[in-house]
């Protein structure tokens, strides 16, 4: 079950335009893109994801640092996804993914369901040895009116239909695949 739906209400029934991946500072955009891995359903984006919508707007969705104070800091990284204006700059430029075979089937369709899932995980304090449960956002999954989901996780992809969802990892997994993502709960 969706963690929340909190305002995804006002997602519904808008129509995908076009979608971009934007890639960090550190991967150069060529010819060859970097998020393409060895299964067609699977895309790997380390930075931004954004789903421009009628309205004049774009779903950004991205990983997001979480900050856990106890005893000492322990980072993980989330997912986080935020409405802005289409037009809303991105320090660095991206692919224009509309075309690939992967969203064809989307664009042009009309959102129907969004929903965050949480995972639940612990962190044990290296003074006291005790742990401490908490739960964050790990993964997005947006519904169309053709009956396609697309689900945007933090994850890891491996080759060989391998995800490994280990804490700590600051990429994006963009598949049509649940089991590849593992739904939590």
């Amino acid at each position: 079950k969706p963690a929340s739906e909190n305002n995804s209400h006002s997602l519904i029934g808008k129509r995908v335009l076009h979608v971009t991946y934007t890639p960090s500072g550190r991967v150069t955009l060529s010819a060859n893109p970097a998020y393409q891995t060895d299964q067609p359903e699977v895309h790997m984006v380390d930075r931004l994801i954004r789903l421009h919508i009628s309205g004049q707007s774009a779903i950004e969705i991205s990983w997001n640092t979480i900050k856990i104070h106890w005893d000492e800091e322990f980072l993980n990284y989330g997912i986080k996804a935020k409405l802005v204006a289409a037009e809303a700059p991105v320090t660095d430029e991206g692919w224009n993914v509309s075309a690939v075979d992967f969203w064809q089937d989307v664009v042009g369709q009309d959102i129907t369901g969004f929903a965050v899932y949480n995972q639940t995980t612990w962190v044990e304090s290296p003074k006291t040895g005790v742990p401490m449960d908490f739960s964050y956002p790990k993964t997005i999954a947006v519904s169309f009116a053709n009956a396609k989901t697309v689900f945007f996780s933090v994850a890891e992809y491996q080759p060989g239909h391998r995800y490994t969802l280990v804490r700590g990892i600051n990429s994006l997994v963009v598949t049509t695949r649940a089991e590849g993502v593992a739904l939590p709960g």
